[in-house]
């Protein structure tokens, strides 16, 4: 039986993915704001690497990061371009569990996946 590769992930789902992920790192970091220090050592982290060239959009965040809660949670759940741009270059891994991260996979591209 020849194994067949795995469905095309469409832009509209990874943005849909994404969406959900950070969907849920907002309940945790509301819940525990401190989480956000996370989110600020990634980006540091990142920065400081050997020849980093990384995305603009790791100033956007640092940015965002540097202002009110309201106002990083809502940028973390804008259902904007901008915001669908600022999740794919997210600082926030760490955050929630792999195992919750593959539960909002299988509920955004189904069990099969």
């Amino acid at each position: 039986m020849a194994v067949r590769p795995p469905p095309a992930r469409t832009h509209a789902q990874l943005d849909r993915f994404n969406l959900r992920l950070h969907e849920e790192v907002a309940k945790c970091v509301r819940a525990n704001p401190a989480m956000l220090d996370r989110a600020r050592a990634n980006i540091t982290r990142w920065k400081q690497q050997p020849g980093w060239s990384g995305p603009r959009d790791l100033d956007v965040w640092s940015a965002i990061l540097a202002g009110p809660l309201e106002g990083v949670l809502s940028a973390m759940v804008a259902r904007t371009e901008e915001g669908d741009r600022l999740r794919q270059s997210s600082p926030f891994c760490g955050i929630i569990t792999q195992a919750r991260r593959m539960e909002i996979f299988r509920e955004v591209y189904g069990q099969g996946s």
